[in-house]
């Protein structure tokens, strides 16, 4: 059987000294799209629905992964090159906890990462498919649609706290990781409301943006509509520039839904949870006090648990940048750090309206940084990954500017 590829080879141009080489781009088959959907869909809805079977999801995807690679057989540099830093992140923490530490692969905050690295492989791939960092939004959407079905109260006495998802549903029935993909829906809605230049489109977009708000509001979750703020506040740098109309619009839409009442029962619950003391300024201190005790390998996964006497529980370190740390030490902290540099440098160098995504980027890169100072893991959800792979692609040389000639190349299976 053989798979029929889509290639393109951009051809550099001629430097001083230097040969032409040409660039490889791959132009990945939609089916790979469509797997990759069916992942996620797998993944979070298979053990509510009982299709959950062992290892699976991650066979599935290795298969995908080996898919994108073979279509960069040739050229492996071109395509790994913008996933440099991740997957140092992973291959580095893999081998501290298993080689050093003596975890299982299959440790609690072990086993994540592989199917992590493969949703990288993925994801990287279908950065270069046209328009499927907007389908992917859609498809985020939609998926957050169904999962609004499955909503669970937390509550607390008689008195309703947090709106999540039904525990079977994995990480996602956390509030906050809930919260985390709404939150991500608005960011991205408003701002297709400013750069459309359709009324209609406008509207409909903030309409979907505040809908997306009002579901984080019900989750209760403080940094999740922090970060949903600070990235409207980013998206928001070229809005102003449009004139008054288009804000006027945004704040009689907001005037409207505050004015019904559609807010006012989650802010009385907001009020609530600002009395609580966050333990997360309080464990803080004390995850980068373990690592500072042991910074070249970190203290392993498997003692994350850091008791806290103020608040009489145990708890993780609630940041990305200290689980990290604590967990390996310093060495996938630096190729963690420097995947986020990278992908910032990208938005920031890139020129708004110079490809279709760069207007939506800089504010949801600003999200997604947010949202990590404030989980362990949220770096491995989709829509983070997404969001920092094309963000990664834009700074690679080369990706525009130049002719293309594009071939059909036969690729044996």
């Amino acid at each position: 059987m053989k798979i029929e590829v889509l290639m393109s080879v951009a051809v550099q141009p001629r430097k001083p000294g230097r040969k032409n080489r040409p660039a490889v781009r791959l132009m990945t088959p939609r089916f790979i799209e469509y797997g990759f959907y069916v992942s996620l869909v797998y993944g979070i809805m298979g053990p509510l629905l009982g299709l959950q079977i062992d290892r699976l999801g991650i066979v599935f995807l290795a298969g995908l992964a080996c898919l994108c690679f073979l279509g960069f057989r040739e050229r492996p540099v071109e395509f790994f090159r913008t996933l440099a830093f991740p997957m140092g992140l992973g291959i580095s923490y893999l081998i501290i906890q298993l080689m050093y530490h003596g975890l299982s692969i299959s440790a609690g905050y072990v086993k994540p990462f592989i199917p992590w690295l493969f949703t990288l492989i993925v994801v990287q791939a279908l950065s270069f498919r046209a328009g499927f960092f907007h389908r992917f939004v859609i498809f985020a959407l939609l998926l957050g649609g169904m999962l609004l079905f499955f909503l669970d109260f937390r509550a607390s006495g008689d008195e309703v706290i947090r709106m999540g998802l039904d525990r079977d549903l994995g990480g996602l029935s956390n509030p906050n990781a809930f919260a985390s993909w709404f939150g991500f829906c608005t960011v991205y809605f408003f701002v297709f409301g400013i750069v459309a230049k359709r009324q209609k489109v406008r509207i409909t977009s903030w309409i979907i943006a505040t809908s997306c708000l009002f579901v984080v509001t019900l989750t209760v979750s403080r940094g999740a509509l922090f970060a949903t703020i600070i990235g409207i506040v980013l998206g928001s740098r070229e809005f102003l520039k449009r004139g008054f109309i288009p804000l006027l619009l945004l704040c009689i839409l907001a005037w409207i839904a505050y004015g019904v009442g559609v807010f006012d029962q989650t802010i009385s619950y907001y009020m609530t949870r600002a009395t609580e003391k966050t333990g997360r300024f309080l464990v803080w201190p004390r995850a980068f006090e373990a690592f500072m005790n042991s910074p070249l390998t970190g203290v392993g996964a498997n003692a994350m648990q850091i008791f806290l006497p103020e608040k009489a529980k145990v708890v993780t370190p609630h940041n990305s940048f200290l689980f990290i740390a604590m967990a390996s030490g310093i060495f996938p902290l630096i190729f963690y750090a420097a995947y986020w540099i990278q992908a910032t440098w990208g938005v920031i160098k890139e020129l708004p309206g110079k490809t279709d995504t760069a207007a939506f980027l800089l504010p949801l890169v600003g999200y997604a940084f947010l949202s990590c100072l404030t989980s362990n893991m949220n770096f491995m959800e989709s829509w983070v990954i997404v969001t920092l792979v094309a963000s990664v692609t834009l700074s690679t040389p080369n990706r525009a500017g130049v002719s293309k000639i594009i071939r059909h190349k036969k690729i044996p299976r």
